[in-house]
């Protein structure tokens, strides 16, 4: 019989606590550190499905005369290290690329990274690439880290809560009926911008609907507000920040009500969200890939920024930029160094002084030469980059120009995915290993306040 163990939802970035219960058969929540009374949205509590699923893979395979057949771990392992060894001996460590997975845990993550660069190659990455590598970017510039900047438990003392690019009430349901509603039915109020109205824009005092593209042009007219109605925290911009003045020259050039007219905002709305933000005494900021997956999401990140740095609403409770992550690790796969351009930690692949210090742990210096993103690594599939190992993503339906993809895959020499289901990327596979699931494996995850 099954037994209960603690564990972590492997959704969301909430990070939700949940267990096997064994009497119902079913997953069930515990008293978490988020979840702390043990609520769980309704994909949490399907997540035993997954565990107890027909369809999941269960053997390794092999690819033998064009079919996959059923093989033993030992086979199935000396045909990854043969073919692995040949490619690289005939083409270079480059020719190796790693797909890490913001589903699996951190050190997963971190022995696969470790592997990739053991081998000579920074070529890993995650899917954090197409969700919110744009955010990491913007806020390690902004801020020194890519992550968070405050936790979920001080939301409670925020008077305003500015929500972009994100539906919380429906994506992040623990989050919203834990932290963020208890707060707005103690009076904070809530800014909402997005497209369309959803359950999180039925419950904002403000909805700005802005239209797809438009959001740099509309947070620079809501800093042009602040800055014309006197609401900077002088003190704060000059102690903290730099560029202001560059900022200030920038904005003042702008025709506010013509920039929310072409943002789809009307003027009088954007005021009093800009108004509302700047009076408050403690403003939240929360970010989710609406403003992320673009091809200008750093820069739609880095002018969202503006705002508490304008405001002095960093570095206190119930401030600061709160990104709410997709996957539940996509902060730790970061974390832990599954990027082609920078080691655990976030240090930098080109810092001699990193790569001494992780030398020193690992044995073996890892390569100075960024590696190629997971974008760039399928367009030179067969050509630069000949196997490839797939670690618990599905990237022949989910990177873009997936039909491209498709055909990239099938230039490769040689091709392993691990993974728990057959997904369409098996298609393309000489090697499967099946992997395992949230309630069969011990390990960490980091969720979206920083928690692990």
């Amino acid at each position: 019989m099954a037994t209960s163990s603690e564990s972590v939802c492997p959704y969301c970035g909430v990070g939700c606590g949940i267990r096997y219960d064994a009497d119902r058969g079913s997953a069930a929540g515990w008293n978490g550190p988020v979840n702390r009374r043990g609520e769980l949205c309704p994909k949490g509590a399907a997540a035993w499905d997954v565990v107890d699923h027909d369809e999941r893979l269960t053997t390794p395979l092999v690819r033998v005369n064009g079919r996959l057949v059923e093989a033993t771990w030992d086979e199935a392992f000396d045909r990854i290290e043969r073919e692995f060894s040949r490619v690289v001996a005939d083409h270079g460590p480059d020719s190796a690329f790693f797909f890490a997975s913001s589903n699996c845990t951190n050190e997963e993550n971190y022995l696969l990274q470790k592997t990739a660069r053991a081998l000579g190659t920074n070529n890993i990455d995650n899917c954090a690439r197409l969700c919110h590598a744009s955010t990491v970017a913007a806020m390690g510039d902004r801020f020194g880290a890519g992550a968070m900047t405050n936790s979920l438990s001080d939301l409670g003392e925020a008077d305003v809560f500015l929500v972009t690019g994100a539906n919380p009430a429906e994506q992040h349901p623990v989050i919203f009926r834990s932290y963020l509603l208890p707060a707005l039915k103690s009076g904070t109020t809530m800014i909402h911008v997005d497209p369309r109205e959803n359950q999180t824009t039925k419950a904002a005092d403000i909805h700005l609907p802005v239209k797809p593209g438009f959001d740099i042009p509309l947070l620079n007219a809501m800093a042009a507000v602040v800055v014309e109605e006197g609401l900077v925290d002088e003190a704060f911009v000059a102690e903290r920040t730099t560029g202001f003045e560059a900022l200030c020259e920038s904005l003042s050039a702008l025709d506010i009500d013509a920039e929310a007219e072409r943002a789809g905002v009307d003027p009088a709305d954007l005021r009093a969200a800009a108004r509302a933000y700047g009076e408050a005494g403690r403003a939240a900021v929360f970010t989710g890939m609406g403003m992320s997956q673009h091809h200008c999401g750093t820069d739609n990140v880095q002018a969202l920024i503006n705002l508490p740095l304008l405001t002095g609403n960093v570095g206190e409770a119930g401030t600061g930029v709160n990104p709410l992550r997709g996957q539940n690790n996509v902060q730790g796969a970061g974390d832990v160094g599954a990027l082609p351009n920078v080691l655990p930690g976030y240090r930098p692949v080109t810092d001699d002084d990193a790569r001494a210090a992780v030398a020193d742990v690992w044995g073996f210096e890892p390569p100075a030469l960024p590696g190629l993103t997971e974008v760039e690594a399928t367009h030179r599939f067969g050509d630069e980059v000949r196997a490839a190992y797939v670690f618990g993503e599905n990237p022949a339906v989910t990177e873009p120009n997936a039909n491209r993809v498709r055909e990239a895959f099938e230039a490769l020499d040689f091709c392993v995915v691990h993974d728990v289901f057959p997904t369409e990327t098996v298609e393309f596979a000489d090697v499967v290993l099946p992997g395992s699931v949230w309630a069969e494996k011990s390990g960490t995850v980091t969720n979206t306040d920083r928690q692990v």
